[in-house]
């Protein structure tokens, strides 16, 4: 695998977006990890790097992850803790808010990280909002 060009650090989570009728759609989402992926697309190898969980929400975050053809060796599955969830209740006009105690992006331990991942990245994101 080619090593990344850009590191993106932070959350990644599940977007729960209302329908407005009631029901709640899972999206993933979090603006390092959509950086990643944004530029992942445009062509520059790319990764994130965070923790997510060990459940379904972190499945489809790992899974995403590879479609979109992020460096995994960046993602720590942690088992045991709760994803971190973005809950969008009202649509109009928009109102959010997370769940995120003791969530598994709080777990995150740079010390398993990638051996010399800092001299292969030209650039390196630390957070972000979107």
């Amino acid at each position: 695998m080619t090593a990344p060009v850009l590191i993106s650090f932070g959350e990644a989570l599940t977007d729960l977006v209302t329908d407005g009728a009631g029901s709640f759609r899972a999206l993933c989402g979090g603006a390092p990890w959509n950086v990643a992926r944004a530029c992942s697309a445009l062509g520059m190898p790319s990764a994130w790097a965070g923790a997510i969980s060990g459940d379904s929400f972190g499945d489809a975050l790992y899974e995403a992850s590879r479609a979109a053809g992020l460096d995994t060796r960046f993602i720590q599955r942690i088992k045991g803790r709760p994803p971190l969830l973005a809950v969008v209740d009202r649509l109009d006009p928009p109102h959010y808010f997370f769940i995120g105690e003791r969530s598994a992006d709080l777990a995150f331990d740079p010390g398993l990280l990638p051996t010399d991942w800092s001299a292969q990245a030209r650039w390196a994101l630390f957070g972000g909002t979107l």
